[in-house]
């Protein structure tokens, strides 16, 4: 998939006319390379990624790799992680587009909720509808996964947020239908 940002604006306030496209695409096990340099040049964990990258969405902009995003699959949960945008693409919105995709994606696979371990991205996370939890509330799968158990420090900030689309009750539609007739007004 292909789509266009525009340059972020200025510090003096002008906006540039000109946008990037960026390539964003699944990842595959030939990328690997570039997604641990990107990973360590923003100082996030490669020491646990799987070399398929299986749930990894990247972002290029003249073939160059610059934005990722995976997320650790165990069954209803997953774990969002290695979240990275090199830093000259930082306010094109890549994270976003990253994390919300990859969500749709893993969401048609059963997952639920989405974890997350940050030292340093709380505050946009938050703004992104993930909440803070604490350690002792983390399901076992997110419990025993690298990053929770050794790779990231225990003052680390667990976030969460729930991806699963709210059920509509048959009785909600009745009421809907049952007010919604010729001549009520409503329709």
């Amino acid at each position: 998939m292909t789509v266009y940002a525009e340059k972020p604006t200025a510090s003096d306030g002008s906006k540039p006319s000109d946008a990037v496209e960026i390539e964003i695409r699944l990842a595959q096990p030939a990328d690997y390379e570039s997604v641990v340099a990107l990973l360590k040049s923003v100082e996030l964990p490669t020491e646990d990624l799987n070399a398929k990258l299986p749930d990894f969405l990247l972002a290029f902009v003249n073939e160059k790799l610059v934005g990722s995003a995976g997320v650790e699959v165990n069954g209803t949960v997953g774990l969002l992680r290695s979240v990275a945008v090199q830093e000259d693409f930082r306010n094109y919105k890549i994270a976003g587009r990253l994390v919300n995709d990859l969500s749709k994606q893993v969401r048609l696979k059963g997952v639920k909720e989405l974890y997350l371990i940050t030292t340093t991205a709380d505050g946009y996370f938050e703004k992104q509808g993930y909440e803070r939890v604490e350690r002792a509330a983390v399901p076992t799968e997110i419990a025993q996964s690298q990053q929770f158990s050794s790779l990231c420090p225990s003052s680390a900030v667990i976030m969460k947020k729930s991806i699963e689309k709210p059920k509509i009750k048959l009785s909600d539609l009745e009421q809907v239908s049952a007010c919604c007739t010729p001549n009520s007004g409503c329709c």
